[in-house]
């Protein structure tokens, strides 16, 4: 039986304020493409079904009409845990109901040890839990988050059936995985190998999957398949769909199929429906690669030079589908050193010829007569001003 393993599809996500539901939509359709083209037997969503815990009345239409395609038009059980992203309680409305149709949700760690059986194989579910979640569960206190998945899966692995095909499925940050820019905490990023945690998720030991055959992972957006001390299990985070930053714009998308008889893993490429493009260098070449623009990429625009006639309105221009216009991109920035006018001087000194000072002695630059005017502008407005 072959399996397809998806994740993080983050129904509603409107990245730069853009409304993605039309690709959002195609992307779901080429899923029940691959679901009949591929025989598959059920698939797997590992988390972030939506992209907020509050989903939209599209979002909501989204999933409907996704989870509708693949359980009624493909014939085939969907097994769904919520991710960081989700709202496990709304998530999970009706999910014992929803089983006898083929949908199974799972919201809670209640139940985990708790097998979904098809074909051949066992899905275990784990959604997406903090350590306290765990302690509360278990009532008592645990190490770290990598103790509580310890401690779950090694109650799995005490009772599950090494005659059949084992799969867990989990929403978390296991070591070793390479997240994009957007998904690390605050937005920063790490050494590879030294990444504590992506979003608000401590990181979990990919060995505390070990014994399983195969680790559904869904919350990293790049697709990968991580190290585990046993060799015959195959950690697999199978990413987005679609890509949905600029870190992601050389990321080439695929899904991941896992076949439980041979026990292997094979992936097939994804259509690129929704495309990022970074644009870099002074403001001439930025203009010049302007003409291999299609119109629908989403574009960031890096400037390297300081040209302060370059205005957003310009670049979106050339660029209409321009999300980020970010100037000055790669300058050092001047080293700084002690004005050679005393306190007593400055004291002396206008705002204009302070700001004109100040810019030629830590930039090499003067000021242009357009910012002489705003900032003779701004002067003016503020003396005006009536408010106390």
């Amino acid at each position: 039986m072959k399996i397809l393993h998806l994740s993080d599809l983050h129904l509603g996500k409107s990245p730069f304020k853009k409304d993605i539901s039309a690709v959002q939509r195609s992307i779901s359709e080429i899923i029940a493409d691959t679901v009949k083209n591929n025989d598959i037997g059920a698939v797997l969503v590992s988390g972030d079904i939506y992209d907020t815990a509050t989903s939209t009345a599209a979002a909501n239409v989204l999933w409907d009409e996704l989870a509708r395609s693949l359980i009624v038009d493909c014939g085939v059980p969907v097994c769904v845990i919520s991710g960081n992203h989700d709202g496990a309680e709304r998530l999970s409305v009706c999910s014992d109901i929803l089983k006898a149709c083929g949908l199974h949700i799972r919201g809670r760690l209640d139940g985990f040890d708790e097998p979904v059986s098809v074909g051949n194989a066992d899905i275990y579910m784990l959604p997406f839990f903090e350590k306290g979640h765990a302690e509360s569960y278990f009532r008592k206190d645990l190490a770290s988050l990598s103790a509580a998945y310890e401690e779950i899966t090694e109650i799995i692995r005490g009772k599950m059936d090494r005659t059949r095909c084992n799969i867990i499925m989990a929403h978390c940050f296991a070591a070793g995985g390479v997240p994009s820019k957007s998904e690390t905490s605050a937005g920063l990023m790490f050494p590879e190998n030294e990444i504590a945690a992506v979003g608000t998720l401590s990181a979990v030991s990919a060995d505390v999957f070990r014994g399983f055959d195969y680790a559904a992972l869904g919350h990293i957006h790049k697709p990968q398949t991580l190290k585990c001390a046993d060799e015959h299990t195959i950690v697999r985070y199978c990413g987005t769909a679609l890509k949905y930053s600029f870190s992601e714009e050389n990321q080439e998308k695929t899904f991941s199929i896992y076949d439980t008889d041979s026990r292997t893993l094979e992936t097939i490429p994804i259509p690129e429906l929704l495309k990022f493009r970074v644009v870099r260098g002074s403001y001439e070449e930025v203009r010049a690669q302007a003409s291999e623009y299609d119109g629908t990429e989403l574009v960031r625009i890096e400037l390297t030079d300081g040209d302060s006639t370059v205005t957003a309105a310009r670049i979106r221009e050339l660029y209409p589908n321009a999300m980020q216009v970010v100037a000055g991109v790669g300058r050092k920035l001047p080293e700084m050193r002690k004005s050679d006018i005393s306190d007593e001087d400055i004291a002396q000194m206008n705002i204009p010829d302070l700001a004109a000072k100040y810019v030629r002695e830590f930039y090499g630059a003067e000021l242009t007569e357009a910012q002489l005017g705003w900032l003779n502008d701004a002067i003016k407005e503020s003396e005006s001003d009536d408010t106390p």
